[in-house]
């Protein structure tokens, strides 16, 4: 048998819809040295039975089962039984291009680095448009470089985002002990690609798109109710926060930008949500938001950015400063 270059790990959860043209497109890939892992996180639909044909028609096919825990579980428990020299985590509602493996696995080669970013297609409604990572593109990036970036609106930036436009070197998680984060619900890519990143043997950043992202309507943007969201935001920000103490990411400049995040991003979402509830909107929960310890260290280094629409400014003036009933007007204007 070919030794595994590439091993692909699939993290499914009720994908039956997107789940065989995501596979396929795996299977299809021009570079036959890999291997799929698909990690069916106790699916209640057909996925269980889809990936299983796969399995019979494909050796290089791999289904682990286990009861619903969350996708950091999934994509560890991948990780487990993974042989390949490289890393791949794809969404199963997801699919890639046939040269992506060959490709990338061509150009970690070739540059020898540990990571390989490539460009995406955003799919919504039929319609798809390359979008463009904000890596600085065909140069090999330290990791000097990785945290200017870091200072520059990473988030605004995506920066952070987005574990499936990277190729990794197995290696680079082996040595750091980098797994996703189990304690996580929300935002998991963007810790594990900021361990990725701060500790990566370069990053080359290419301008070919390989990647299609078919927009999910069940994600946490959307205007629906979801259970425990603060908290689990709040999670993420202290498990964040601990990485940049860690690696001394103290500046003012990185304290701004991180501040950034669950101002300008985070806080829509979770005062969206609140509207939301099934309870209806209630002033002690907002009031419980802006003196939690999220908020609290967030106002004291933010900076607004100078692109955020008037409504969202008026939002976080007003809940800055808790001046709280207007805000339920701005959210519902």
């Amino acid at each position: 048998m070919n030794p595994v270059d590439i091993s692909i790990i699939v993290p499914v959860y009720n994908a039956e819809k997107q789940l065989e043209k995501c596979i396929a497109s795996i299977l299809s890939q021009t570079l036959k040295t890999i291997e799929v892992i698909a990690v069916d996180d106790g699916s209640t639909d057909n996925s269980n039975n889809i990936c299983g044909k796969f399995k019979e028609e494909d050796a290089r096919f791999k289904l682990i089962t286990q009861k619903n825990s969350g996708k950091p579980f999934a994509v560890n428990k991948g990780y487990l039984v993974a042989k390949g020299e490289y890393v791949l985590i794809l969404d199963s509602d997801d699919y890639i291009e046939p040269d992506l493996c060959k490709t990338a696995l061509a150009i970690a080669k070739e540059q020898n680095v540990d990571i390989v970013n490539y460009n995406y297609f955003y799919q919504q409604n039929g319609r798809s448009e390359k979008r463009s990572t904000p890596f600085p593109k065909n140069n090999v990036l330290s990791k000097n470089d990785f945290l200017s970036l870091l200072k520059k609106d990473s988030h605004a930036s995506k920066l952070l985002w987005f574990t499936w436009t990277n190729l990794i070197k197995k290696e680079l998680l082996d040595k750091n002990n980098i797994r996703h984060d189990e304690n996580l619900r929300v935002g998991v890519d963007s810790t594990f690609n900021l361990l990725c990143y701060l500790n990566a043997n370069g990053i080359y950043a290419i301008e070919d798109a390989f990647y299609h992202y078919v927009n999910n309507p069940l994600s946490i943007t959307q205007r629906h109710f979801k259970p425990n969201l603060t908290k689990h935001l709040l999670n993420q920000f202290k498990s964040k926060l601990d990485i940049y103490r860690h690696y001394g990411l103290t500046d003012r400049e990185y304290t701004v930008d991180f501040s950034r995040y669950y101002i300008e991003h985070s806080l829509f979402f979770i005062l969206v949500n609140e509207l939301n509830h099934p309870d209806g909107y209630q002033l002690k929960r907002i009031k419980a938001l802006r003196n939690n310890e999220m908020y609290q260290y967030c106002f004291r280094f933010y900076k607004a950015s100078g692109n955020i629409p008037i409504r969202l400014r008026l939002v976080i003036f007003c809940f800055k400063n808790k001046i709280y009933f207007p805000i339920k007007p701005l959210l519902k204007f």
